[in-house]
């Protein structure tokens, strides 16, 4: 996993200032104290939330919650732990520990273990509504769904490594209904008329479960509708029977059109509805036979792009004549330049006329070069966000946010770059192999569902990891170290979506002409020029 941080590259290379730490004469330095990494045997997941000083946990299902082994307690390098850690926690209740770092900081690490319990059934509607504290289950079939054959497909009941063993009910026999057990291998058809019950095995112990099993009326329903600006995406259901159809219109039309694509799932229906105009109302239903479902109304979406993607507005102002790509009060885009430009002029990200993707008056690109700053490797950068401030203290960096508020769901950013790498001539100790190799550039677009735009603090290493963050809805990077020969080239960095269904707030794009710059490591006088960005829709 690798932690974008280019935008600050040169920050490190700004002198060590003097600083004062202290409240008054009297107090004592502020400096880090946090659980920088903890684990226990069979844990699923753990988060750490350093704000709060919180570690959240999530245990497996076969993990005994009052002896939980710790396998990783780490702190921060300027901290102690007050007492010692055991080798088990009981996480019945929140355990509590105390760093010092000067001051004492309470944390508190606590668990969560949830079960997965399950009954899966034929012509099932909905899932189980399953009580834990009765062990008793509902399930819920279609009115066309016989109770006397009813299709077991899966039960899960305990936690992992629990065996359901039998089943017990009542069947007809002549006039007479008798209790029958039967041993459970599932699938299998049960009769559920009546109450039925199952016996499970988990660490010895014998548990029953009770199930009952009731009809359901389902009537045709369009449940969902996801509209994208060229496409939609619907979900419908039926209660099994028949041949259904999904429908759609314009809402100003009178006749409707069958959709193509179209998958059945047991109860459930997908369809994907194409060729669609964007920003117009329109409204689908499910027909099956004679019948049909309510008309759901929806409106696709607009194709929206942000201000100055074409790079052509900037403005110079102090500290040093600092280069902004934007016009004044029209905060979207942003470099390091103001952090850079502290003590002298130096942009190593800067508008250009004279070699532009489009010609016409007015026309500009970005030039992001590649250069040292007081003899320390730094990046040419673009970015939509804030940058803050550059900080000296406890660790020189920056602070600056990512994103900028955006709603829209293209498929790819478009647009235009030229690239003159170098070879890497200097490198961190982490990227030694680096040395003589090629420079390469990097553009990155990301949609999230942050609340705000996420706050970077290159000091504390507080970065968006790409990989993990639930946050984020789509991706998509291109990383090259071809060289265009002074020739600008198309590029379309396509998005891949993590989720189609959720809606983005906020759009996080960056391009920096060298990929390996966060590690002070890159080429010299590598220089990428970019132009002409447009987000591309369906």
């Amino acid at each position: 996993m690798r932690y974008i941080k280019n935008i600050f590259l040169c920050l490190a290379s700004l002198p060590v200032l003097s600083s004062c730490l202290f409240e008054n004469d009297m107090s004592y330095p502020r400096v880090p104290a946090e659980i920088t990494s903890f684990a226990v045997e069979g844990q699923v997941s753990a988060s750490i939330d350093a704000a709060n000083r919180l570690v959240s946990v999530v245990l497996g299902e076969t993990v005994e919650k009052t002896n939980a082994r710790v396998t990783d307690f780490q702190i921060s390098p300027t901290a102690t732990i007050v007492g010692e850690v055991p080798e088990y926690l009981d996480f019945t209740k929140p355990a509590e520990f105390v760093l010092n770092a000067w001051y004492d900081y309470r944390w508190t690490v606590t668990a969560t273990q949830p079960i997965d319990r399950h009954i899966v059934v034929g012509n099932q509607v909905g899932e189980a509504s399953i009580d834990v504290s009765r062990k008793y289950a509902v399930v819920y079939v279609t009115e066309n769904q016989s109770l006397e054959n009813v299709l077991f497909e899966d039960v899960k009941l305990e936690p992992e490594g629990s065996l359901v063993v039998s089943s017990t009910g009542y069947v007809l026999d002549g006039e007479q209904e008798k209790e029958v057990t039967v041993e459970c291998d599932f699938p299998m058809t049960l009769s559920c008329v009546n109450l039925r019950k199952f016996t499970v095995q988990y660490k010895g112990e014998e548990i029953v479960w009770t199930v009952k099993v009731l009809q359901q009326h389902i009537a045709l329903q369009v449940t969902a509708v996801n509209p994208w600006c060229h496409h939609a995406e619907v979900k419908a259901r039926f209660d099994g029977s028949g041949s259904p159809v999904i429908e759609y219109r314009k809402a100003s039309a009178s006749s409707w059109k069958t959709a193509s694509d179209v998958t059945v799932s047991g109860l459930d229906i997908s369809a994907q509805l194409s060729g669609l105009s964007e920003n117009t109302s329109y409204e689908v239903r499910l027909v099956n036979g004679e019948d049909s479902s309510d008309a759901l109304p929806f409106r696709t979406e607009s194709p929206l792009q942000l201000p100055n993607m074409s790079f052509d507005d900037w403005y110079q102002a102090d500290p040093n004549n600092t280069w902004y790509p934007e016009p004044r009060n029209e905060k979207v885009w942003d470099t390091a330049n103001k952090g850079l430009n502290m003590f002298s002029e130096q942009n190593p990200s800067t508008p250009v006329s004279d070699f532009v993707a489009v010609a016409g008056e007015g026309k500009h690109a970005v030039r992001l070069k590649s250069m040292t700053l007081l003899g320390r490797f730094g990046a040419g950068n673009i970015i939509t966000g804030n940058f803050q401030k550059a900080v000296v203290t406890p660790v020189i960096g920056a602070e600056l946010t990512w994103g900028t508020p955006f709603t829209g769901r293209p498929q790819a950013l478009v647009g235009y770059y030229a690239y003159s790498p170098r070879e890497i001539d200097m490198c961190s100790d982490r990227h030694k192999d680096k040395m003589g190799t090629m420079d390469k550039l990097q553009l990155l677009f990301m949609l999230t569902d942050w609340d705000e735009p996420f706050q970077v603090k290159t000091s504390t290493e507080t970065y968006v990891d790409q990989v993990n963050d639930p946050h984020i809805i789509a991706h998509g990077t291109i990383e090259s170290d071809v060289d265009t020969h002074g020739e600008y080239v198309r590029f379309r960095c396509p998005l891949i979506y993590r989720d189609t269904w959720r809606k983005p707030t906020q759009a996080v794009v960056i391009a920096c002409s060298s990929l390996y710059g966060d590690y002070f490591t890159g080429g010299v006088g590598t220089t990428l020029w970019v132009d002409e960005f447009e987000f591309e829709y369906d």
